[in-house]
């Protein structure tokens, strides 16, 4: 079972030699990824059209742990309402 994230704890993860995908015990599907070089972001993954995707929500310190769910909650809603949260952010970029 994920252990329960918290803000404390997610400050003090430290990097390691390989990227790691820290889930959060809170919201399914949403995880830490912490980089070798000690960049911590926010993602979550999902199945969009029976493929699998991932979907960055944003870098730790600036997205805060409570934020990062209510952004996870946010994406899945839009993936239940038959959008994908990853191809509408290129759409915007575009």
């Amino acid at each position: 079972m994920a252990k329960v994230l918290t803000s404390a704890s997610v400050d003090k993860i430290k990097p390691k030699k390989d990227r790691q995908e820290i889930p959060d015990g809170v919201v399914p599907s949403l995880f830490l990824q912490v980089q070798p070089s000690g960049t911590k972001s926010w993602a979550i993954r999902y199945r969009f059209n029976q493929k699998p995707q991932k979907f960055t929500l944003g870098r730790w310190p600036q997205l805060s742990l409570k934020e990062a769910r209510l952004a996870a909650a946010n994406a899945f809603e839009e993936i239940a309402n038959g959008n994908n949260p990853k191809q509408e952010r290129q759409t915007a970029q575009e």
